[in-house]
C-alpha cells in the first residue's frame, strides 16, 4: 500500500474597500495513489487510481452599519 500524494496550486486575489473585503481563489489539485477502502468486511485497503479537482471559491465580507 502506497502513502496517498497531492500536489495543490492556489491563486488569490484580494480587493480592500472601505468595510468589503473581496476574494477570488483558483484552485487545482492532484491526488496520486488515492487509497480505496475494502470492499468486504475483513478485505484489505488498496490504492485506486489518481484523481483532479480544480475551481473557484469566491468570498465576500461586509461591515453592516450599526451592527457591533
Amino acid at each position: 500500500l502506497e502513502a496517498e500524494t497531492i500536489a495543490a496550486s492556489e491563486l488569490s486575489y484580494i480587493v480592500r474597500r472601505g468595510g468589503f473585503v473581496g476574494r477570488a481563489t483558483l484552485f487545482r489539485s492532484e491526488l496520486l495513489d488515492l487509497i480505496q477502502p475494502p470492499g468486504v468486511p475483513g478485505g484489505d485497503f488498496s490504492n485506486a487510481s489518481s484523481g483532479r479537482t480544480s475551481g473557484v471559491e469566491l468570498e465576500w465580507t461586509q461591515l453592516m452599519a450599526g451592527v457591533a
